[in-house]
């Protein structure tokens, strides 16, 4: 039984918003969810999912970011962003120094162009299907 039978409304009445031939289908569904479902629910979450599948219907080169997720792709873009001063690949589940930032920190520790990052400290980061936007909390 799916979720949609929680709702407080007679079945066919969400039967008829499903089926209306309106542009407007999507928000009259929401609206009547919000308000009458027995759960609380995240308009904003279920807005972001229902926006990501309609971007995936359409085709695989679309995609949709948050505004935190917005946020953190454009930090290193507006200089807010402190690092060790270095651009990086994860490359065969290794981080792989590309590109070494004069001034910066690593260029002070010797750190080169082809090196692989494998700890942190004493933390193992290599192996463990590390990803970009994972590397920035070592």
């Amino acid at each position: 039984m799916t979720n949609i039978f929680k709702l407080l409304l007679p079945f066919s009445f969400i039967t008829s918003i499903l089926n209306a031939q309106t542009p407007n289908k999507l928000d009259y569904f929401m609206f009547y969810l919000g308000h009458q479902y027995v759960d609380t629910i995240n308009d904003q979450k279920l807005t972001e999912t229902a926006i990501r599948a309609v971007l995936k219907e359409l085709d695989p080169h679309s995609s949709y970011m948050t505004s935190e997720e917005l946020k953190r792709n454009d930090e290193p873009l507006k200089g807010n962003f402190e690092g060790v001063g270095i651009t990086f690949n994860i490359q065969d589940d290794t981080i792989l120094v590309v590109n070494v930032i004069s001034g910066g920190p690593s260029k002070k520790a010797g750190i080169l162009p082809g090196d692989r990052i494998i700890k942190v400290n004493d933390t193992l980061i290599a192996g463990i299907k590390i990803e970009n936007k994972d590397v920035i909390h070592y």
